[in-house]
């Protein structure tokens, strides 16, 4: 054989096919266009990362049920999945929790939901400092729409839809993830969950996929 073939050879026994990902967010466009462009901006594609978004509508359980059935549709499956949702003042959030434990105990791959307490806004609010401040309904005001309004003194053009937010965010995405990982080492140790996110875990597995991915020396 010659060494031309063999260190072919060498490099598709070497080569590792990587872990795929399902995301089924909760969000019609902020969620799904955040976590979009981080992989993009990873060296990720659609090849390794589903984002689902809008299609299941907005309730929680919904959003579980979604990826239970993308599951069961997809011959291969995925390695991760991930079910982005919001606490806020949703009625069937329990309930969405233990339809998602249900799935784990028949799943073998890893299916996670992971939630922010009141809303995606708060890991974003998490980029610009540290902040235990509860939030709750005031009036007409709901939670999530508390998140937005102390976000906006960062984000003073902050909407819904924002394009261009994860690029805007991107320097201080170590900050907010340790931010979230401290916030939840409190909330353990303290109880309760208001505020706190844990977005910070679907980010922080899409980063392991994409240094996994880069060639060794």
């Amino acid at each position: 054989m010659s060494q031309a073939k063999t260190d072919f050879s060498r490099k598709k026994a070497s080569r590792k096919s990587r872990d795929t990902v399902l995301i089924v967010c909760e969000g019609k466009k902020t969620e799904p266009q955040y976590f979009r462009d981080m992989i993009a901006d990873l060296g990720l594609s659609s090849a390794d990362v589903r984002i689902c978004g809008g299609e299941c509508g907005t309730d929680p359980l919904s959003v579980i049920n979604y990826a239970i059935k993308i599951l069961k549709d997809s011959p291969r499956g995925f390695d991760y999945t991930y079910c982005v949702i919001d606490r806020d003042t949703h009625a069937n959030f329990d309930a969405a929790l233990s339809q998602a434990i249900s799935q784990k105990s028949r799943k073998t791959n890893s299916f996670e939901v992971t939630w922010s307490d009141p809303c995606f806004e708060y890991w974003i609010l998490l980029h610009f400092g540290y902040s235990a401040k509860p939030y709750m309904r005031a009036g007409r005001l709901s939670s999530c729409d508390a998140v937005i309004k102390d976000l906006k003194s960062h984000l003073g053009d902050y909407e819904k839809n924002n394009l261009g937010l994860y690029k805007s965010l991107k320097t201080s995405y170590n900050t907010a993830r340790l931010h979230a990982v401290r916030r939840n080492e409190e909330c353990k140790d303290q109880g309760g969950t208001n505020p706190s996110t844990l977005i910070h875990i679907v980010c922080s597995k899409l980063h392991e996929i994409s240094e996994d991915a880069k060639p060794k020396n």
